[in-house]
């Protein structure tokens, strides 16, 4: 079996680049100022300027830098990020009411446009899209000079609450850079002008060349789901397990490899993926680390969802779709779904364990075909409890 060192050497570039590196430079306007704030860091949100006030903002991958400057709008103030965000900020409305807006750096595509859009609908529990429909969904908007298509998506939270999601993105170079509004159905309407000026303010600066996109989510990422972990009685025996050498290095991982599964070339945020299956019935299986709890475990199984086309659910339903396992000595959460793949509109099956292991959070998935899901169903639940999980160097 060929080994897996590019990328596990990507895990400890993700350790040091993405969690301790991703910085935040933010101008002030007393004087120009410039400070540097680091994700892995508790720091205190800084008060939200004017609206001539400018923000420049930049994330660093050694010496290369993207800077990208916006005007803060009066009324919005910058909180902490959130995983995988590189800035966020909160608008108080009257009522109670709120609104978040966030800004995303992910690899390439990040997805596709049909796999972005039916995710975001599937945040406001609306129903998937087929791809010639997704082309009349978009409104134009500018956004740092480009010509955008701005999507506009009315619906409700799991508990039933009117919300709306306002997004766009831009493709730079090897980057999709992703701008969203998320909230209350009506302040989002009303803020709709003030995000549209908002886009309208960014600039990326051309000093420097961009950075390698390190924060994107692999497309079709953590995956958890519903179902026992054992395994269907009359379910033909697994095909023979290739060891994988195991390694002096304690800091990388090791497992057994089911010998139909084929090696494939891992994107952006991957440790690993494999592949299984025969011509257009396929499986794809995906090996992922993230640092802390990338989001809590009902974030993660809705992201999930959102990729066979399910509606969000809370924290209850994802306890009572969650089932417990054992993997790499630790304890895990599975979950198994059934669905729609939002990317080529064929019934789906996906079934994924998430396991915490000092201070990081594990991910092993497969998602395709049903039919060749469950076939290898028992294969992949063998493949996470072989795992043998690294420790932190």
């Amino acid at each position: 079996m060929k080994k897996l060192m590019a990328h596990i050497q990507f895990s400890s570039s993700l350790r040091s680049g993405l969690v301790a590196s991703l910085a935040f430079a933010l101008a002030g306007c007393d004087g120009g100022e410039v400070k540097v704030y680091t994700v892995a860091k508790e720091t205190s949100p800084p008060s939200a300027p004017g609206l001539a006030a400018m923000q420049p903002m930049a994330v660093s991958e050694g010496a290369a830098q993207a800077p990208l400057t916006w005007t803060l709008p009066a009324g919005w103030q910058e909180v902490k990020p959130g995983p995988m965000r590189l800035a966020q900020f909160a608008v108080a409305g009257p009522g109670g009411k709120k609104v978040e807006v966030s800004i995303v750096l992910m690899g390439g595509p990040a997805g596709g446009e049909l796999g972005n859009v039916n995710r975001w609908r599937g945040q406001v529990s609306l129903p998937p899209v087929a791809e010639a429909e997704v082309s009349k969904l978009g409104e134009k908007a500018e956004a740092a000079g480009s010509e955008t298509k701005l999507y506009d998506m009315a619906g409700t939270t799991p508990a039933g609450d009117k919300a709306r999601i306002l997004v766009t993105s831009v493709l730079r170079g090897d980057e999709s850079w992703f701008f969203k509004m998320t909230g209350d159905d009506e302040f989002v309407v009303a803020q709709k002008p003030v995000f549209l000026e908002f886009l309208k303010s960014l600039k990326f600066s051309q000093a420097g060349p961009a950075p390698e996109a390190t924060t994107a989510l692999p497309t079709g990422h953590p995956s958890i789901g519903e179902g026992a972990a054992t395994l269907p009685a009359d379910h033909p025996p697994i095909a023979g397990a290739v060891p994988q050498p195991q390694s002096a290095d304690p800091t990388k991982p090791s497992w057994q490899l089911p010998s139909n599964w084929t090696e494939v070339p891992a994107t952006a945020m991957l440790l690993a993926k494999f592949s299984t299956g025969q011509d257009a019935a396929r499986a794809d299986i995906t090996v992922s680390s993230f640092a802390g709890e990338v989001g809590g475990l009902t974030a993660n199984v809705n992201r999930w969802r959102g990729q066979i086309s399910l509606a969000p659910i809370d924290d209850a339903a994802t306890n009572q779709a969650v089932t417990s396992m054992e993997a790499g000595g630790e304890k895990g959460s599975l979950v198994d779904m059934n669905g729609t793949d939002v990317k080529t509109g064929q019934p789906a099956r996906l079934i994924g364990v998430a396991v915490p292991h000092e201070g990081r959070t594990w991910f092993f998935k497969i998602l395709g075909d049903e039919k060749v899901v469950a076939g290898e169903r028992d294969a992949f639940l063998k493949f996470v409890q072989t795992v043998k999980l690294p420790h932190a160097p």
